[in-house]
């Protein structure tokens, strides 16, 4: 067969080859697939970094409402102060626990969702057990954050309103915090947060 390589004048070389080029131009089809290469790699590069984030750009039209914020991915966030008055250090589970409730009447609510719940590590925080207990430092306010998992139905009762929650966290020895509160669920509240506070329960 003909050979495929071209010569100078870019005119096809009329030796006679035995596969596709002859010797005088065995390395075209590499130089041709390096060629290749290198022109989808640029391309590649200029979509990366300007066509994409061109197109990702948030709509002028999108809420920046720092209350809404937290819902953005599908998980929901709440803020949480832990004032500790001790004069020793301790440790906070990481793992916590949250109710959504509905109230029916003065006194009787009915509890509608529950389950486990992730605190964030604070900036700068200490842990031990490989992450699980978050250090808190006497006589300091530490804050941080609640994650509850991804939920449709968490965030329809957020939408909806008219819930409320509690959110049930432990220290070290697997005991609830005191002075816990139940909030209106509703995004003022996911603004706000919850406060707790660690202090020595003496034994009358």
């Amino acid at each position: 067969m003909q050979c495929l390589g071209r010569m100078k004048n870019a005119r096809r070389c009329k030796n006679e080859a035995s596969f596709l080029v002859c010797s005088h131009h065995k390395w075209q089809p590499l130089a041709f697939l390096l060629s290749v290469i290198t022109i989808i790699g640029i391309f590649g590069g200029i979509y990366q970094d300007v066509v994409k984030p061109i197109s990702e750009e948030p709509s002028a039209e999108k809420s920046t409402n720092p209350a809404q914020e937290p819902t953005s991915m599908g998980y929901i966030t709440i803020p949480i102060e832990i004032e500790s008055s001790w004069d020793e250090y301790s440790f906070l589970d990481r793992k916590a626990e949250f109710y959504i409730v509905r109230p029916e009447s003065p006194g009787t609510q009915v509890v509608v969702s529950s389950g486990a719940a992730k605190i964030e590590i604070p900036e700068d925080g200490m842990t031990i057990n490989n992450g699980e207990k978050i250090y808190i430092s006497p006589h300091n306010t530490t804050k941080t954050k609640v994650i509850l998992p991804k939920s449709k139905k968490l965030q329809g009762y957020l939408n909806e309103g008219g819930y409320e929650i509690q959110l049930v966290l432990f220290d070290q020895y697997g005991s609830v915090f005191p002075h816990m509160e139940q909030r209106l669920f509703d995004r003022e509240f996911l603004a706000e947060g919850f406060r707790y506070w660690f202090r020595l329960v003496l034994d009358e």
